[in-house]
């Protein structure tokens, strides 16, 4: 039984994630050329992962790392928290902020392969989780991206592409051996 719901949690995922990459890629103004092509690599084969995490109580949070600051490698990232505090994201001019659970709502993440996708217009978020000391933190992450044999690049009525073309697969054999430094081996 459980199987079964994390499967139907796992279609349902796919189904919102591929709603919010159109309204994404409208905003970023595709045309309808590239909307057929972006809705291609949607539907060819793309690539889904749940995972399930636990953070537990820390005693002191301050001496621990929950999960290092970084980004996520594909698209986007949908995420359910529990209502445990521990999830902060980087902004430039501000810092390190809380990103506080709300009931019944999701985080959303964009990924590197969005950014690159965005020529940079839609920021990969850089995040970390830290330890609670009050409580456990439970999430669900869905991470989704194209098909392992797609090419990403910016959307072509980009006049100047601050990134090449580069096909999903590769991008992660980058990741593993650069972490957060393989962006920069494609712009």
């Amino acid at each position: 039984k459980c199987s079964e719901a994390m499967e139907r949690y796992q279609q349902e995922m796919k189904t919102l994630t591929r709603k919010l990459l159109h309204i994404i890629f409208k905003a970023m103004g595709a045309r309808q050329e590239d909307e057929a092509a972006i809705s291609y690599m949607l539907e060819h084969n793309p690539s889904g992962a749940l995972q399930l995490n636990s953070y537990p109580t820390c005693p002191n949070p301050d001496r621990a790392v929950g999960l290092p600051p970084h980004t996520d490698t594909f698209l986007l990232t949908v995420l359910h928290q529990n209502r445990t505090d521990g999830l902060h994201v980087f902004r430039p001019d501000l810092g390190w902020r809380l990103v506080p659970p709300v009931a019944g709502a999701f985080v959303v993440n964009l990924g590197d392969l969005m950014h690159v996708l965005s020529n940079a217009r839609f920021v990969n978020a850089c995040h970390r989780v830290v330890p609670n000391s009050i409580a456990r933190r439970v999430t669900i992450g869905y991470f989704f991206a194209p098909a392992m044999d797609s090419a990403v690049a910016p959307l072509p009525e980009v006049l100047v592409p601050k990134f090449r073309s580069v096909v999903v697969k590769e991008y992660i054999r980058l990741r593993e051996k650069h972490l957060e430094k393989a962006i920069d081996f494609i712009r």
